[in-house]
């Protein structure tokens, strides 16, 4: 995100992803200044309002775990902040990919107690060492059965189509279950009946406003809660071909704050002759 109205009540509320006007996406949004469209990391320049600004406190060491921070890192906190993730609490963290892996880290740093959701038996250490207090591989009846009516909130990452009511089933009363992947399809409508049952809230959420991005930025410098890397030094012979930015797509986008303009518009060519790629984990 790198601009949004700053007039409307969402705005004012520091929520700018959800402002009525439409935040500006760092990729393929039209630029409220010069009517353009976005171009993210494709850029040659950046020009930045200061309102979109961020303070970055971690060493320098460290500098490159920011990255994920303002993608995966804040469309996990946000939800985990919305609903009070904390001592006494219990989050369900249902996979564990990029944004998974952070919601994992996130929860464990905030104090609540956190079980893994995963498809696969084989990312059990994975997670246990990312910092959940339990797994539960979401094909095993009996597992899941175990958890029925325990958590406090979940947070499904899930992108592919799948059928919601096995995790709704999972939350006590007042619980939430809050989607951040958005499938192409839409998953299957949930029970209602499971629903209010127990007073369930099924929800969503996207990503947070400058406010909760900077108070993520913060807490994982102080408590050491920034993603897992692995870097790769690739060198390439010929420079690379890139058609257009990508385009727009239905997930949650990242807090970063940079207003994008590039000298031409004749198909896009970056010169690249070494490229390090720095790598969010995904287990």
């Amino acid at each position: 995100m790198v601009d949004s109205c700053k007039e409307c009540d969402n705005c004012k509320a520091g929520l700018e992803p959800y402002c009525l006007r439409y935040a500006t996406w760092t990729y393929n949004a039209p630029d409220r200044i010069t009517g353009e469209n976005t171009l993210g990391g494709y850029s040659d320049s950046i020009v930045v309002n200061e309102d979109f600004v961020l303070r970055i406190t971690h060493p320098e060491k460290d500098l490159a775990a920011v990255a994920p921070l303002l993608c995966a890192g804040v469309t996990m906190w946000s939800p985990l902040r919305h609903w009070n993730a904390g001592p006494g609490k219990r989050v369900g963290i249902v996979g564990i990919g990029g944004l998974g892996h952070m919601g994992i880290r996130l929860a464990h740093a905030l104090g609540a107690h956190v079980v893994a959701f995963t498809t696969s038996e084989n990312k059990r250490r994975d997670a246990l060492a990312l910092g959940a207090d339990e797994v539960v591989v979401s094909r095993n009846p009996d597992e899941m059965a175990a958890h029925a009516a325990s958590l406090d909130l979940i947070i499904n990452t899930g992108a592919a189509k799948h059928n919601l009511n096995p995790f709704l089933n999972l939350l006590r009363l007042d619980g939430t279950m809050a989607l951040v992947g958005i499938p192409a399809e839409d998953h299957p409508s949930s029970s209602v009946a499971g629903l209010i049952g127990l007073r369930r809230n099924l929800s969503g959420s996207l990503v947070g406003g400058i406010a909760e991005t900077q108070e993520l930025l913060d807490f994982c410098a102080k408590h050491n809660a920034s993603p897992t890397l692995s870097s790769r030094l690739s060198r390439k012979s010929s420079p690379p071909s890139i058609a257009s930015p990508p385009a727009t797509s239905n997930t949650a986008s990242s807090s970063t704050s940079a207003r994008s303009s590039s000298p031409s518009r004749s198909p896009a060519r970056i010169h690249v002759h070494e490229t390090i790629t720095i790598e969010n984990h995904t287990t």
